[in-house]
Formats: structure tokens, C-alpha cells, sequence
């Protein structure tokens, strides 16, 4: 069964906020930024076309 926008949004936003938190010298990613790292994956994917031809 295939994964709703959503799904895969928060499987991207999770390993770019686990990226980014691994970081040494950097700050923790802040909850406003979480929300923003959210929306942009979230528009990108359910713009995009991932349709496959099977």
C-alpha cells in the first residue's frame, strides 16, 4: 500500500531534523523551524508528481 503525503512528509521532516540535530556546533533545530521544515516537505510532495506507471 502506498504512503499518504503525509506519511512521507514526516518520514523526510524526522531524518532532516535528525540530520541537523547531529550537527556538532549547531543549535538544536527550534519548533518554528520545525513547523516551516514541515510545510515546505509537506507542499513539495503534494505538489509533486510520484505517480508511477505500474
Amino acid at each position: 500500500m502506498s504512503k499518504t503525503d503525509k506519511e512521507l512528509t514526516v518520514e523526510l521532516a524526522i531524518a532532516f531534523i535528525n540530520s541537523w540535530n547531529s550537527r556538532e556546533h549547531v543549535n538544536p533545530i527550534n519548533i518554528d523551524d520545525t513547523v516551516e521544515v514541515f510545510k515546505k516537505f509537506y507542499k513539495a510532495i503534494s505538489t509533486a508528481d510520484l505517480k508511477s506507471d505500474n
